[in-house]
């Protein structure tokens, strides 16, 4: 017998070439994806035979609208820094199970004083995935979904199973 399994929801914050690839993948591994396009900058064509939910509200307005809740999963994509830093400021207040943000580790430290400067925590960030994905020295969009969504199933199965101490 096969055993029905739940799909963990995943948003996807940007559709470009990346995002796309981070969804399909994700739903193979059996997330449920909601992607959410992030304006201009996501201007590559969808394919019609999407397995994902596409959202068209603005994404900060969608994230206000509709519950995360503790057992959802988030990816931030888009090529706007400014509306990383706001996207992962608003799903830390939904707490999902997983946050992770595209970008170097020079990003997260611009990020994590930027929040700072605005009267958080540091700690409230602290599980924040930035850079995203298993460290893979990915390069193309297939290698960098590849991570990306290895973490999420890392994240999802409780971590490394076989790791060497």
């Amino acid at each position: 017998l096969d055993k029905v399994m739940h799909r963990p929801r995943l948003w996807i914050f940007g559709s470009g070439r990346v995002g796309q690839r981070v969804g399909l993948l994700a739903h193979q591994g059996g997330f449920s994806v909601q992607l959410v396009p992030c304006g201009y900058n996501d201007s590559h064509p969808l394919p019609e035979d999407s397995p994902w939910t596409l959202q068209t509200n603005e994404p900060l307005a969608l994230l206000k609208q509709n519950p995360i809740h503790a057992t959802d999963y988030a990816v931030v994509m888009t090529r706007n820094h400014e509306l990383d830093f706001r996207l992962v400021e608003e799903l830390v207040e939904h707490a999902p199970h997983y946050i992770g943000m595209i970008g170097s580790r020079h990003k997260r430290s611009r990020f994590l004083e930027q929040m700072l400067d605005n009267g958080h925590t540091a700690e409230r960030f602290a599980h924040l995935q930035c850079p995203v994905g298993l460290d893979l020295a990915a390069l193309t969009p297939e290698e960098i979904a590849l991570s990306v969504v290895g973490q999420l199933v890392e994240v999802r199965r409780g971590g490394p199973q076989w790791s060497i101490p």
